[in-house]
C-alpha cells in the first residue's frame, strides 16, 4: 500500500515538473542563417540579446514573454531587417513603434497578428529569398528548423489592404425606379428605358484599414422616353448627374476587403420633352378650317439632396492596384432650379465595378 502511494506521489510530482517546463518553453528561433553569422532578437525595440548562427544555421533564444501570474496571452508583430553581417529579428507589440530601418539593411514586416501564450514557440526564416514566420503552441515540429528542405513551402503572406489615398474608376448599370412612367406621362402610347450604363468614379482616404470617407460622382445615361397619343407625339430624355459624399467601414482580410458605405447625394437632374402636334381640321358652321400644328419644348431642371446606402469588396492585385465591386441604392431629391414649379423624387439602384490605385501603404 505504501509503494503505491509513493507511486502516486512520485507522479503528481513528475506532472508538476513537466508542467513547470512547458509554461516556461517560450522560445524564439531564427533558421536560415549563413553559419557563424550574427542573430540579434529585440522586444518592442530593445535588444534582447545576440547569438550566432550553428552549423544548421540556427540561433534560439528563451524567453519569458508571458508568465503564469500576468497575462495569459500576448500580441506581437514580427519584422526582420536583413544586413551584411546581421539577421535582426524584431518582436513588438501594435501600440509600439520600431526605430527606422539601419542604413545598409533591408525590411521585410509581416502583416500577421501573432499570438503568444505561455507555451509558444516562434520561428524565424531569415534567409532573404523565403522569409517566413512560424508559431506553434508548444515545440516546433523537425520540419521547421531545416528550412533547407525542399518539400517545405513557407506559408504565403498576404498583402495587406492600404491606408490613405485610393483613387477608383468603374463602370456598370444604374436601374431608375420611376423615370420611365415621368418621361412617359400619361400617354396611351410609350417606351422607355430605365436600366442604363452608367460611369463611375471616386476617391476616398482610409484612415485605417478598417474605416475611410469618400467623395464619389454617378453618371447614368440618359433615360428615354418615346410615345405618342391623338394628334401627338413626344420624345423625352431625363439626364441625371450624381455626387455622393459619405463614409465607409469594413472588414480586412489581407489584400480583400469588404465594407459597408453610406452618405448623402446631390444631384442635378435635366427632363427635357420635345412635343409635336399633327395639324388639326374642325368644322364650324358648315365652315371647315384647320389649325397649323407645331412643336413646343419643356424643361424641368433640379438640383437638391439625398441618401446612399451601400456595399462592396475590392482585391488588391498589387500593392498599388486593385479591382472592385459595388452596390448602392441612391435617393435623388430637388426641387426646380429656374422659376415655376417642379420636382423630382427619383431611386437609383447602382452596380458597379472598376480599377483603384492607392497612393498609400
Amino acid at each position: 500500500m505504501g509503494s503505491a502511494w509513493r507511486s502516486l506521489a512520485l507522479a503528481a510530482a513528475l506532472n508538476t515538473v513537466l508542467a513547470a517546463g512547458l509554461a516556461t518553453a517560450q522560445t524564439v528561433t531564427a533558421v536560415g542563417a549563413p553559419r557563424g553569422s550574427a542573430v540579434e532578437l529585440t522586444l518592442n525595440d530593445a535588444k534582447i540579446g545576440t547569438a550566432t548562427a550553428d552549423a544548421s544555421g540556427a540561433a534560439t533564444f528563451p524567453l519569458t514573454l508571458v508568465k503564469p501570474d500576468s497575462k495569459t496571452e500576448l500580441n506581437l508583430r514580427v519584422v526582420v531587417d536583413t544586413c551584411d553581417a546581421l539577421h535582426r529579428v524584431h518582436l513588438f507589440e501594435p501600440s509600439q513603434e520600431l526605430s527606422p530601418v539601419a542604413p545598409g539593411c533591408t525590411r521585410r514586416q509581416f502583416t500577421e497578428l501573432f499570438i503568444i501564450r505561455q507555451v509558444t514557440t516562434i520561428v524565424v526564416d531569415v534567409f532573404p529569398e523565403r522569409q517566413a514566420v512560424w508559431v506553434r503552441q508548444g515545440r516546433p515540429p523537425s520540419d521547421w528548423l531545416n528550412p533547407n528542405r525542399e518539400d517545405i513551402a513557407p506559408p504565403r503572406e498576404l498583402r495587406p489592404s492600404p491606408r490613405g489615398l485610393v483613387f477608383s474608376g468603374g463602370a456598370g448599370l444604374a436601374a431608375f425606379s420611376n423615370a420611365v412612367s415621368v418621361t412617359c406621362g400619361d400617354a396611351p402610347t410609350c417606351a422607355g428605358g430605365g436600366s442604363q450604363a452608367a460611369l463611375s468614379g471616386s476617391v476616398a482616404y482610409w484612415f485605417t484599414r478598417f474605416a475611410a470617407v469618400e467623395a464619389a460622382f454617378l453618371k447614368p445615361a440618359d433615360v428615354w422616353g418615346k410615345g405618342s397619343g391623338s394628334g401627338y407625339e413626344f420624345e423625352s430624355s431625363f439626364e441625371t448627374l450624381v455626387f455622393v459624399f459619405g463614409g465607409k467601414g469594413g472588414y480586412s482580410y489581407g489584400s480583400i476587403r469588404l465594407y459597408g458605405q453610406g452618405g448623402a447625394t446631390y444631384s442635378r437632374t435635366m427632363l427635357t420633352t420635345n412635343e409635336t402636334f399633327d395639324d388639326y381640321t374642325y368644322t364650324s358652321n358648315n365652315v371647315t378650317s384647320t389649325l397649323v400644328g407645331g412643336e413646343q419644348t419643356f424643361v424641368l431642371r433640379t438640383s437638391g439632396w439625398g441618401w446612399m446606402f451601400g456595399g462592396g469588396g475590392e482585391y488588391w492585385i498589387t500593392r498599388w492596384l486593385g479591382v472592385y465591386g459595388e452596390v448602392s441604392r441612391l435617393a435623388l431629391k430637388g426641387a426646380n432650379r429656374d422659376v415655376g414649379e417642379g420636382s423630382i423624387d427619383e431611386r437609383i439602384t447602382s452596380v458597379v465595378g472598376g480599377i483603384r490605385l492607392t497612393l498609400g501603404r
